[in-house]
């Protein structure tokens, strides 16, 4: 498994199982992605395995892509920057535990969520 920009595998199993609670198979799983899937532009390859992580290609035990707007999900194969990523995975796993919260959650929920409290009262606003 090759990860570039982004710090190595425990980052990914940080997003993954501690903040995701994704399995360990789904981890490797995920990683395992990046160099048989690539972008074709500049977006960093190892950013497949945090999208799988999300549910990208609907092969892990918690898909969360279903409650992300499609902008969220390019948004986050854009970030390089593991506090980001971070942040995403626990903006998304606190934002999805309510479903009486949707619709989608979408980059200005996010950016909305990261400047003020962290707090699932502010997962929706914009």
């Amino acid at each position: 498994m090759v990860l570039t920009t982004i710090s190595a595998l425990s980052s990914l199993e940080n997003f993954c199982i501690t903040y995701l609670e994704q399995t360990a198979d789904d981890t490797y799983r995920c990683s395992a992605k990046v160099g048989t899937i690539s972008f074709k532009d500049s977006r960093d390859d190892a950013l497949i395995a945090y999208l799988c992580c999300l549910g990208a290609w609907n092969d892990v035990t918690h898909n969360y892509s279903v409650y992300l707007d499609s902008t969220f999900l390019q948004y986050v194969s854009y970030q390089t920057n593991d506090t980001v990523l971070l942040n995403i995975a626990n903006f998304v796993k606190m934002c999805t535990a309510n479903a009486d919260l949707l619709p989608v959650l979408t980059t200005d929920n996010f950016l909305y969520w990261g400047n003020h409290s962290h707090v699932v009262a502010n997962c929706r606003q914009n």
